[in-house]
């Protein structure tokens, strides 16, 4: 959710799921909301049925994210990419400072003869779902994959808007890395926004405005865990020496069984509400901190060193290469870097802190004088329009690192549709080219971490036979709630150019003809074979003596199986031992990657209990094929037995059945 003054994203967590939403309507691939719900209605003001224009609408999670829309000129909405679970939705005005006369801010949309259209109301009063300012009296509303609920909304407008652009604070002990509940005692340093963490007793956090007073409210509620503070001991106001304006205090003791993430506070000021989205981010370690950093002998690896470190350290934004971790040591390779360039050292933790939020100078390494790089060979320089292709490329003088490496063309007709690091200086690419695109040669320009190679006129579109078969891109898994493709499955081929003739198609991976499962105008079902190495497979589409170009297929490790759930003493849950929200749960699979426990990569890794996302926290090898994942249940379930599943990468085990109340 986006503030004017705050951030709630990291290096660590670069996109929340406002920005995911945005960017899937944006550029999402087809059928991209059936994993999402989404909530549409209308705003009026009270008395009328006048719509009301660019109010904002929010879905939040009480502990978890919230994802929002303005609404249209006639008062609809409609809110789209929310991730399954329980929401709260709430409206609320724009803040004064939203549309600046210079429109450095948000553009209002246009009508017809280019006129700008304002908002309906300047302000109104904020109310939760079905119309109330208590926020203990809004209703949750339960989001599934694909669901649409509609839920309206009755306004009543205001002479102003009652708090706007507020941002929170908290305090770190730079000692012992975690938050304080008496900053008064000095020397502790102040985090924006608040971090609380939860193994302490409680902390202190400050709201104060970006631009003046905080109006004083009757009562502050943080979602999730922590109830209402009304007004008195532990909710004070007070005007801050330093800053010269009135803030806020609020006093928060640590609730029992608290799970990491961001926190939503609500300020009741009795007849409107003031939300502020991700007010506080829960955590469960103290703060990383760098205490020196080295070059190895060998010349090519950093050791970082520290206390409460964990394995993720960036040179100026970009992730570096983990060859070995501990909390207080960490050994990476650092991303391709430029001669003599100097960058800034950050260790951050999965639950968003990082090493400079104690302020420290942060230290910096300076990249080595080298030559410069160059891309050395391309297998295909051209295409004709609208076709897709396999492109290898060679280069040297550099070091290319998985997920570190783009790959362009210098022309919106040609597309990279996914890139494969295949060794230091090589690497592999799915490009499609626009059925309209221009016979013309672009630039092929390769960028490795800070180190950019292009290529000027390395590439062009050129024509070529209209009735050679094409495979369109990418070739996905023909069960669609799954999102790999592994030895066994189906994938689904995709393409043109078929022709009427099914018994003349044959298709390739690995150049050996696979079994055909059906067969349609527009794409094959094929039969991934069960020996089918994991990594990349090449597929090809003949049709009599036409061939498609060769395009690479992922092919990852089948998902994981579960082989029990229990609670954190070791006992399964079974007809006579319930999970209870709280509960901290350990689910024990076969057939994880294992890279993913030896890093603890909970990135790749998913939970769903009857359809509602748990957090995963922890994943260990137990030895042999066997791994196992903490989470906390966050919720319960009546009483009943309900489907849980391990996803990986997007793919799910078979679901595990577990009782809870």
């Amino acid at each position: 959710m986006s503030q004017d003054v705050i951030r709630n994203t990291s290096r660590a967590r670069p996109l929340d799921a406002d920005d995911v939403a945005a960017l899937s309507l944006l550029y999402g691939k087809p059928n991209w909301q059936a994993d999402y719900g989404s909530i549409s209605g209308r705003v009026t003001l009270a008395g009328t049925s006048n719509g009301v224009s660019l109010a904002s609408v929010v879905a939040i999670n009480p502990t978890g994210p919230a994802v929002s829309a303005l609404t249209n000129p006639d008062g609809t909405y409609r809110i789209d990419g929310i991730p399954p679970g329980n929401y709260l939705l709430y409206v609320h005005p724009l803040p004064p400072d939203a549309i600046p006369a210079d429109e450095s801010g948000l553009r209002l949309p246009r009508d017809q003869n280019g006129q700008p259209i304002p908002a309906t109301a300047s302000a109104f009063g904020t109310i939760f779902f079905p119309g109330t300012t208590d926020v203990s009296q809004a209703q949750s509303i339960a989001v599934s994959r694909g669901s649409l609920d509609s839920k309206n909304f009755s306004v009543q407008t205001r002479p102003s808007v009652t708090a706007y652009d507020l941002f929170t604070a908290s305090f770190l002990d730079p000692a012992s890395g975690v938050t304080v509940w008496n900053p008064a005692a000095g020397g502790y340093v102040p985090v924006l926004p608040a971090v609380f963490n939860a193994t302490q007793g409680g902390s202190f956090i400050e709201l104060i405005g970006a631009y003046g007073d905080v109006p004083v409210p009757q009562s502050a509620t943080v979602l999730g865990e922590f109830g209402t503070t009304v007004l008195g001991d532990h909710l004070v106001s007070f005007v801050d020496s330093n800053l010269g304006r009135r803030i806020l205090g609020l006093y928060l003791i640590t609730p029992l069984f608290s799970s990491i993430g961001p926190r939503h506070m609500v300020l009741n000021y009795g007849n409107d509400l003031y939300v502020l989205p991700a007010a506080i981010n829960l955590v469960q370690h103290p703060v990383p901190v760098i205490s020196a950093l080295n070059v190895n002998p060998d010349g090519t690896t950093v050791t970082v060193s520290g206390r409460n470190l964990e394995p993720r350290v960036y040179f100026d934004g970009l992730p570096a290469a983990i060859l070995s971790a501990s909390s207080t040591s960490i050994t990476v390779i650092p991303p391709p870097g430029v001669s003599s360039h100097v960058a800034i050292v950050t260790v951050f933790s999965s639950d968003g802190q990082n090493s400079t939020l104690l302020g420290d100078s942060p230290p910096t390494y300076t990249y080595p004088a080298s030559v410069a790089p160059q891309i050395s060979s391309i297998t295909v320089r051209s295409l004709p329009p609208g076709a897709t292709s396999v492109i290898d490329i060679t280069a040297q003088n550099t070091r290319f690192a998985d997920g570190q490496v783009t790959l362009g063309f210098g022309s919106d007709d040609v597309t990279v549709q996914r890139l494969w690091v295949t060794g230091p200086n090589t690497l592999r690419a799915n490009v499609a080219v626009a059925g309209n695109a221009l016979l013309t040669a672009s630039e092929i320009s390769v960028i490795s971490g800070f180190q950019v190679m292009p290529q000027p006129a390395a590439f062009s579109v050129q024509t070529g036979s209209p009735s050679q078969p094409v495979i369109t891109l990418p070739i996905g898994n023909g069960d669609t709630t799954q999102r790999t493709i592994f030895p066994g499955s189906t994938a689904s081929v995709y393409g043109l150019n078929f022709g009427q003739n099914a018994s003349a198609i044959q298709v390739t991976v690995n150049d050996q003809p696979v079994p055909l499962l059906g067969v349609a105008a527009d794409h094959v079902n094929i039969q991934v074979p069960a020996n089918t190495p994991v990594g990349l497979a090449t597929v090809k589409i003949t049709i009599g003596s036409l061939a498609s170009n060769p395009v690479l297929m992922q092919v990852d490790a089948p998902p994981p199986s579960i082989v029990r759930v229990s609670n954190s003493s070791g006992v399964n849950y079974d007809a006579t031992h319930f999970a209870s929200a709280g509960d901290s749960v350990n689910i024990v699979v076969t057939g994880l990657d294992p890279a993913i426990a030896a890093q603890n990569n909970l990135s790749r890794l998913g939970i769903t209990i009857s359809g509602v996302p748990m957090t995963p926290l922890e994943v260990t090898a137990l030895g042999g094929a066997l791994s196992q994942i903490r989470f906390v249940l966050t919720q319960g379930f009546g009483s009943t037995t309900v489907p849980l599943a391990v996803f990986v990468d997007g793919s799910s085990s078979v679901p595990y059945l577990i009782p809870i109340r």
